[in-house]
């Protein structure tokens, strides 16, 4: 059996380089573990399982995870508790310019706000791709959609209203929002737009010409091509928009899809374990997302110093040498990072593995695991600090914007408050990682957009949240500072102003609500005007006119609608149906 272990973790070595540690697995003889002396101090997120494991497979030579060899004649024991020099810290050169790049007047509405990231182009973009999409496929499908009609700029951000308050107001059935049930019906989705034409938009709805997309496989393909425009738009937007603080967090989140996709993930410590995996590097003091990267698997890129290393590198391009404080998890850190950053005047701040390449035998597994509850080891190497902290478990640190001392924070705990004191490196990682958590917690509240099969909505639906929520964080700096006895706006109310313009652009264009009725002027003088479109009593009916020209549903049925004309007491639907039977009867009289 030992000789079975022993392959095992030669093959786990050879071809993972050692970092998927603690692979457990049952030959009937109970669950064993491989690399025993993995360092304990990595979190549930360090756990590979699944779809993970083809991330450092990816061409990552040498492997930074191999501290086997590592000398230590270079680090420099320090003891926390005894008085330090201040660190002389370079001040980041962005710090005085925080918040938006060009501020919008305090009056300006919420909608002003995300039209910083969803401008008009986008919604016409996604007009014409939309159209262009219906043609390809009636084309492809060798017959016309009679009931699809050309959508417009106003109908797809009246569209936009709606996914957004489905997630605002949820209801166990899409088709509920349109129940002629006062009870489930919502009037903001119902009175705006019809479920068929909702239910048409939402067919054909396309951000991209497929027609143009290369084959996967082929030379130059896109993985995200179909949703490529909306993540191009958002990126550079999100930067051109607003300037950060000193500390910047980076780390990954995940969108929730459960289809099948070749680049779909599994995180095990994650509220979303299975999805999408995007990059992200946000401010944490407000959780605004300043860039996005989608993961979409492992590449032909080479990265010799590991996929870590280069998603630091990448998300973080825009701020080096600027002395921005970087803040990341130990699924990225290494000494080799932190000393590259530091080459290019940049500080970082990271929980550590301990058995990535450099970092100093003194504080592995073995010399620590007897430390006792609350003893801090430290050792110094130039700038970088490595500490380890026996806290409730013991955690690693690699920092080079903290100094080897300690500091008092308080604690809840049963009884009262207690008084701790940390390693100044832990408490500078928990002030300043959570960038990209606020700006997930802030985008959970309200969701966009309802479940499918279409995993690139998913997605455009992501880019809508991080937009609103990056809308408000300015909305929020404009409003600033609030009179003593003000409170600013709220994140839902922000987000229900913001339907309010996008449905009003709709209704400016003369196209009126249809709780109000659709007038029958210009269709005959003997015809009176009190012909109105209104649902009527009861259950929904056949349309009167879709049975007169034999017009069926998939099913062979003749399409239903509630509304109907209220002098008529006939059921008819919105716009041809309505204005093609009342024409018929204004020349018969």
């Amino acid at each position: 059996m030992d000789e079975v272990l022993r392959l095992f973790h030669d093959a786990n070595e050879s071809i993972y380089g050692g970092d998927y540690p603690g692979l457990d697995f049952d030959l009937g003889l109970g669950t064993r573990t491989v690399n025993q002396d993995y360092e304990s101090d990595i979190d549930d997120e360090a756990v590979f399982h699944g779809h993970e494991e083809e991330e450092n497979v990816a061409a990552q030579a040498p492997s930074q995870d191999d501290n086997s060899g590592a000398e230590s004649v270079d680090w420099t024991p320090v003891n926390p508790t005894d008085p330090v020099p201040p660190l002389n810290l370079q001040p980041c050169t962005n710090s005085s310019d925080q918040g938006p790049v060009d501020p919008l007047p305090s009056s300006s509405s919420p909608f002003d706000f995300f039209s910083l990231f969803f401008y008009e182009d986008m919604s016409q973009m996604m007009a014409d791709q939309t159209n262009l999409y219906a043609v390809q496929q009636q084309q492809r499908k060798g017959k016309v959609d009679e009931y699809w009609k050309p959508v417009t700029v106003a109908d797809m951000k009246v569209s936009l209203n709606i996914v957004i308050v489905m997630g605002i107001h949820v209801l166990p059935e899409y088709s509920m929002y349109w129940s002629t049930d006062d009870r489930l019906r919502v009037a903001g989705i119902a009175d705006v737009m019809g479920k068929n034409r909702y239910e048409k938009i939402n067919q054909y709805l396309h951000l991209n010409d497929s027609s143009q997309a290369v084959a996967r496989g082929a030379e130059g393909h896109d993985p995200l091509y179909k949703v490529r425009p909306v993540i191009k738009n958002f990126r550079k937007r999100a930067a051109d928009n607003y300037i950060p603080g000193t500390s910047l967090s980076i780390d990954e989140a995940m969108i929730a899809y459960n289809g099948r996709l070749h680049f779909k993930q599994y995180i095990k410590a994650k509220p979303t374990p299975w999805g999408i995996k995007v990059w992200c590097i946000a401010d944490p003091q407000n959780g605004y997302m300043l860039d996005i990267d989608v993961y979409t698997g492992k590449v032909n890129n080479p990265m010799p110093h590991g996929l870590g290393h280069h998603v630091v590198m990448n998300m973080g391009r825009n701020y080096l040498s600027k002395y921005h404080h970087f803040v990341y998890d130990n699924y990225f850190s290494s000494v080799k990072l932190a000393e590259d950053l530091l080459a290019q005047n940049t500080y970082c701040c990271s929980t550590i593995r301990g058995s990535r390449k450099g970092w100093p035998q003194q504080l592995n597994k073995a010399n620590t695991d007897k430390m006792a509850p609350g003893e801090i080891k430290a050792m110094t190497k130039g700038r970088l600090l490595a500490t380890v902290f026996n806290d409730k478990r013991k955690v690693s640190v690699l920092s080079t914007n903290s100094s080897p001392g300690v500091s008092t924070v308080t604690r809840r705990v049963k009884g009262g408050i207690q008084h701790v004191e940390i390693p100044n490196s832990v408490l500078n990682y928990n002030n300043h990682m959570f960038g990209v958590d606020l700006a997930d917690q802030l985008r959970s509240y309200y969701a966009v957009g309802r479940s499918g099969v279409k995993w690139w909505r998913y997605i455009l639906w992501f880019v809508v949240q991080v937009s609103i929520v990056n809308a408000w964080n300015l909305y929020q700096a404009a409003q600033r500072p609030l009179p003593s006895n003000a409170r600013g706006v709220s994140h839902l109310k922000f987000r229900l102003d913001i339907c309010s313009a996008l449905v009003a652009v709709n209704v400016s264009k003369g196209k009126r609500k249809v709780s109000q009725g659709v007038s029958t002027a210009g269709l005959g003088s003997s015809l009176s005007s009190d012909h109105q479109l209104d649902r009527l009593v009861g259950r929904k009916g056949a349309c009167h006119w879709c049975s007169k020209i034999k017009a069926k549903t998939n099913k062979g049925r003749t399409p239903e609608t509630p509304y109907g004309c209220s002098i008529c007491k006939v059921h008819l639907h919105k716009g041809l149906c309505f204005a093609s039977f009342h024409k018929e009867l204004a020349s018969a009289q």
